[in-house]
């Protein structure tokens, strides 16, 4: 099974991978403004992995339909795709549907939050040949929180994976966050989201207020 980690996809047995082309920005401003994302650089490739879900294991059932798979989730830096810097984060995803109930249910849409805040670049990368692309992109509406992808021609068919999905971001910190599967059975895992970065003085004031309740503590012992 075809998963983000380096060394999981060097012995991917699905096929050869496939060189994407040079990086473009496509911005998704909120507002549900659908764009077709972009084949972007291996994400993979050259980058820092700050974070990683590890494979995520699904097998849920409601309204008398079932989705099993798997998912995982990482954050990455030193991207080069990444149109606002290099030093900015980007999130990547990617699900294998394995099996589904009732027959030919598929999976058409993976939503990811919380972006609210930041600007966004969406993307994909073909791991290996037959991966499913999205067909577009979009953000809620104001302010904007979820990333949702659409395969909205096909689906993710069971035996079948997505491309791997990607998000630039011009975030510099990163939080737990959520990656949720969805058709008709909605699916949360884990994921990860943009964090923002403390004001100087927030942190001036924690460090001062440690500082304090440190010396209070010293003083105490010393009596």
């Amino acid at each position: 099974m075809k998963v983000l980690l380096k060394c999981l996809a060097l012995t991917a047995a699905l096929g050869l991978a496939v060189t994407a082309p040079e990086a473009r920005a496509t911005l998704v401003v909120p507002g549900n403004v659908f764009v077709v994302p972009n084949a972007q650089p291996d994400p993979l490739a050259g980058t820092t992995i700050l974070a990683d879900t590890g494979v995520q294991g699904f097998n849920v059932t409601s309204g008398g339909e079932n989705l099993t798979g798997t998912g995982e989730a990482a954050v990455v830096t030193n991207y080069a795709g990444n149109p606002f810097g290099s030093g900015d984060l980007t999130f990547i995803y990617q699900v294998h549907l394995t099996s589904s109930s009732p027959a030919g249910n598929v999976i058409s849409q993976l939503t990811m939050a919380s972006f609210s805040g930041f600007l966004t670049d969406v993307g994909y990368f073909i791991q290996n040949v037959g991966d499913v692309i999205p067909d577009t992109a979009n953000r809620s509406s104001p302010p904007g929180p979820t990333v949702r992808f659409q395969f909205t021609a096909t689906g993710i068919s069971p035996g079948q994976t997505s491309a791997i999905l990607i998000i630039n971001t011009n975030a510099t910190q990163y939080a737990p966050g959520a990656l949720t599967v969805q058709d008709g059975v909605t699916v949360n895992l884990q994921g990860f989201e943009p964090a923002v970065v403390p004001e100087p003085g927030t942190v001036m004031g924690a460090l001062t207020g440690l500082v304090l309740l440190g010396g209070y503590g010293l003083r105490r012992r010393m009596k």
